[in-house]
């Protein structure tokens, strides 16, 4: 039993670090995308640094800020219930149907 604990232990462990080692990997592959969108956000008045990107495994590399559309696309709507049209990102955002995603591409 006392080993059966230290195999899921060690499992866990390589697991984690196996993550890590991967988050690494993908921030220097991006490095310069996101240098770039940094600059970019921070002449539109968007104070984004390197703590607001993060690494989601089934995703990849992920700006996280409140909003971070609507700061970054001034000009979308908002109706009165605080809602926007599904249309209007579409035309403003690339859509890549095979990974099922939708990503900011003709504002960079």
């Amino acid at each position: 039993m006392y080993k059966k604990k230290l195999w899921k232990k060690d499992l866990h462990k390589n697991f984690l670090q196996q993550m890590a080692e991967e988050e690494e990997k993908s921030f220097s592959e991006n490095s310069e995308r996101i240098e770039s969108f940094l600059k970019k956000s921070s002449s539109l008045g968007l104070d984004l640094n390197k703590e607001h990107i993060k690494y989601i495994r089934t995703i990849g590399v992920v700006a996280c800020f409140p909003n971070i559309v609507l700061h970054l696309c001034p000009h979308v709507k908002i109706d009165k219930e605080g809602l926007t049209d599904f249309e209007t990102y579409c035309n403003i955002l690339k859509r890549d149907h095979q990974r099922k995603v939708i990503y900011i591409l003709k504002i960079l």
